[in-house]
């Protein structure tokens, strides 16, 4: 069952230079070759300025970032060795040996110094383990026991290591001169017309090359209404090959007139490709944005909460229905209001008659009381098999909500409607 969860996180608000967006039209089902960056999901790992493409997923335990034991040792000058039936690991360059043994905490360092061997066992902080089949080892202390320099990337999310001297080290930081990509482009270059096609539904950041130029798709994906743009603040060189963007999403303000349509904000920019060959980036979101992200939360919420509501019949036996109003509401509801229910079954909402029946809940307003509730009005909307079919409805019967946040889980509070109305007071069709 879907649930309407929101952990709310504090927005960056920063000084960009203003850019123009726009709306995607259409998505071809046609897959050009193009880099998309999920905003920072997997862990990436360099090896002297080389990105390397390995087929298992590296991951972080304790703050321990541990790596398949296959493909990027090897890049180090390292001879791997697995015994299965010991479950033990040999890594051996010329001067240094190391033994260890999946799930022991210690491992067992060899060196030979100028024909002299030294051994040490030294303790692990997250030993190496088996995961999906893959045998994966703690990478920094591997790494920097064969004498690398490994560093750990937070924007990119990537562990550097290198094996040069220190003065053998690029050390990069470049700002890079980008400009915006207007839709001319785009209708003179099929190549780019169909890569944006591909790509402008996705959120996230998407690549392509083509000539002297590298150009980014910044995408923010589906949202409810127009008004939105998006800023580039920086593209920098953040390693050698890897280019860097930071962006901003701006919502409309509170009281914008804005389409009422589904919108795909998106921005294209490019710059000389030179030796780019990565692209990442990070989308952060204004502060104005978290009312409508609430507000699309508690507005899945009532939907959900709507669509349930025929599920649960008033005419059952008294025991049926409580038991009807746990199964549907739960997940739903807050326990003081379920707990209300339980003990007071007419007041909860659900099915009397066989038809017409509640459909569904039409929302009419969104009012945010506080930071973690708002009111909802609305009304339920009742069908029968007739009116589905035509399109109409027999009957609303009005009613307010007050959804809250439930630690980070939206959940509704109160629930207020008469039964009792007359049919005078109520909303009919006209027929």
């Amino acid at each position: 069952m879907y649930r309407s969860r929101l952990i709310k996180g504090i927005a960056l608000g920063i000084g960009c230079v203003m850019l123009s967006s726009g709306t995607a039209l259409a998505m071809s089902k046609d897959h050009l070759t193009s880099k998309v960056t999920e905003n920072a999901k997997k862990i990436s790992i360099q090896v002297n300025n080389q990105w390397l493409e390995i087929d298992a997923e590296p991951f972080i335990e304790n703050n321990t970032t541990l790596i398949p034991l296959r493909g990027v040792l090897e890049k180090l000058g390292a001879k791997v060795e697995w015994h299965p039936e010991q479950k033990l690991i040999h890594i051996d360059t010329e001067d240094i040996k190391i033994q260890l043994i999946v799930g022991k905490d210690t491992a067992k360092v060899i060196r030979n110094t100028s024909g002299t061997s030294t051994e040490e066992i030294l303790k692990l902080k997250v030993p190496a383990k088996i995961s999906d089949g893959r045998t994966f080892v703690p990478g920094r202390f591997v790494a920097q026991t064969l004498g690398a320099k490994v560093e750990w990337n937070k924007d990119l999310r990537a562990m550097i290591i290198n094996t040069y001297e220190d003065d053998e080290i690029i050390q990069v930081e470049r700002p890079i001169a980008f400009e915006v990509v207007g839709k001319e482009v785009l209708d003179d270059n099929e190549i780019l017309a169909q890569w944006y096609q591909n790509n402008s539904y996705k959120g996230g950041f998407h690549s392509i090359s083509d000539g002297q130029w590298q150009y980014v798709l910044i995408a923010a994906g589906e949202k409810n209404t127009g008004g939105y743009s998006i800023t580039v603040d920086s593209i920098t060189e953040v390693t050698p090959g890897t280019a860097y963007v930071h962006a901003t999403l701006n919502s409309p303000g509170k009281d914008a007139m804005v389409t009422q349509a589904l919108t795909y904000p998106y921005l294209i920019v490019r710059f000389e490709k030179g030796n780019i060959e990565k692209i990442q980036g990070d989308l952060s979101v204004l502060n104005q944005s978290n009312d409508e992200r609430d507000k699309k939360a508690v507005q899945d919420l009532v939907l959900e909460f709507g669509s349930k509501i025929q599920m649960v019949s008033l005419l059952a036996p008294e025991e049926m229905v409580k038991k009807s109003i746990v199964e549907n509401y739960k997940d739903l509801v807050t326990s003081s209001l379920l707990e209300k229910w339980q003990k007071d079954i007419q007041n909860a909402p659900g099915r009397l008659t066989s038809s017409p029946y509640p459909d569904h809940i039409e929302i009419l307003s969104i009012e945010k009381l506080s930071d973690d509730s708002y009111a909802v009005k609305g009304a339920i909307v009742e069908l029968t098999s007739i009116d589905q079919h035509n399109g109409g409805f027999t009957s609303k019967q009005p009613i307010t909500l007050i959804v809250k946040d439930m630690n980070n889980i939206w959940l509704i509070d109160q629930f207020n409607f008469d039964k009792n109305t007359e049919a005078g007071s109520m909303m009919y069709e006209n027929s």
